[in-house]
């Protein structure tokens, strides 16, 4: 487990250059809640696979650590529930998850209402639109696209990072689009100004 999490770790690590786009310039702050997204993302899928409890921990540790304006208890919850289903009586993880749940149930702390996370799954060829003023986003699933739009539905931009480059944000909205014919798991992040 522990060589998986300094694998994403590194992982992480090595691929933030090709994401520090010039007109993406973050905060150091900024650059802890995207490694956060990415590293969860990446645990969340991990978890689905092997079925992995420590994976699902780990993804419900970092979403309290770094909180975002929607921050979804239930949705921690959950992911306790599915690491209680996989483990056969681990006191150490049995441990973990009762921790989890309690900071889940008790967190006050401050979140940070810069970034959104959406996620959910497209069918094959649906999309879904997201209103908001958001300045960047960044798309975490396989097949997907990311389109940033004028109010009148001209593309302005598509790729995996993008960024409004200061049109008024009201004026614009971002849609997803599932490029496949299987439905696909997504997970998005917003930043707002």
């Amino acid at each position: 487990m522990k060589k998986m999490f300094v694998r994403a770790m590194v992982l992480l690590f090595l691929i933030t250059p090709g994401l520090a786009d010039d007109k993406l310039r973050l905060s150091q702050e900024d650059a802890k809640q995207l490694h956060a997204f990415m590293l969860t993302t990446e645990l969340l899928d991990f978890g689905d696979r092997a079925q992995s409890a420590s994976a699902y921990l780990m993804a419900a540790e970092l979403m309290l650590d770094y909180p975002t304006g929607d921050l979804a208890k239930a949705r921690i919850l959950e992911l306790c529930g599915q690491a209680r289903r996989l483990f056969d009586d681990d006191p150490f993880l049995k441990s973990w998850v009762d921790r989890l749940e309690l900071r889940a149930g008790k967190t006050s702390r401050d979140l940070s209402p810069r970034f959104v996370v959406r996620e959910g799954t497209l069918a094959g060829g649906q999309s879904v639109e997201f209103q908001g003023d958001f300045e960047a986003a960044w798309l975490a699933g396989k097949g997907l696209e990311l389109q940033l739009l004028e109010a009148d539905g001209r593309l302005v931009r598509r790729g995996m990072v993008l960024a409004d480059d200061g049109v008024q944000p009201s004026q614009r909205y971002w849609r997803l689009k599932n490029r496949g014919e299987a439905a696909v798991d997504y997970r998005v992040l917003f930043r707002k100004p």
